[in-house]
């Protein structure tokens, strides 16, 4: 497959319009070290067998609801470095394959529980140097595979004693 090279550009905005290589097949998206603020509903609709996205360095305060829509190879997703302080309960629900999110260095204060469902083959989540307070109950059970989880620097003063109970 092709893999998209556009990292330290000026890109502001991705047009899903044009998110096609004809024939071709996206592997790899990088857009590391850009301007990019939203990530659109739909974005990667034509082009499904994409495993890795690369979006660090970015000003992305929002992820629309389908942004990742219909991704089911995807196995590496890297959000790290952005503006993101809130991440909708459906934003990864395609993301079955996924083995690797990298959440790391945004203004997360709250994990919503309902994000995790459908990752169930994440072994690294990075969810450090943010700014969450506590992590709810039941927020790992769906995360079987889960090795390791990356929580520091961040502003806990609470951790249930449940919250890990379904990792091994």
């Amino acid at each position: 497959g092709i893999e998209w090279l556009a990292q330290n550009n000026d890109i502001k905005e991705i047009n899903c319009a044009k998110f096609t290589f004809g024939q071709f097949r996206l592997r790899l998206i990088n857009l590391s070290h850009n301007k990019i603020q939203i990530l659109k509903s739909e974005c990667f609709l034509e082009d499904n067998k994409i495993q890795h996205v690369y979006m660090s360095n970015n000003k992305i305060s929002q992820i629309e609801n389908l942004a990742f829509s219909k991704l089911f190879l995807l196995t590496n997703l890297d959000l790290s470095k952005n503006n993101l302080s809130y991440i909708d309960s459906n934003v990864f629900d395609d993301l079955r394959s996924l083995t690797y999110l990298n959440l790391s260095f945004n203004k997360l204060e709250f994990i919503n529980k309902n994000w995790t469902l459908s990752l169930i083959r994440l072994i690294v989540l990075d969810l450090s140097n943010n700014q969450i307070k506590s992590l709810e109950h039941g927020l790992f059970s769906n995360l079987n595979l889960l090795i390791t989880i990356y929580l520091n620097d961040n502003f806990f003063d609470y951790i249930n004693n449940r919250t890990f109970i379904s990792l091994e």
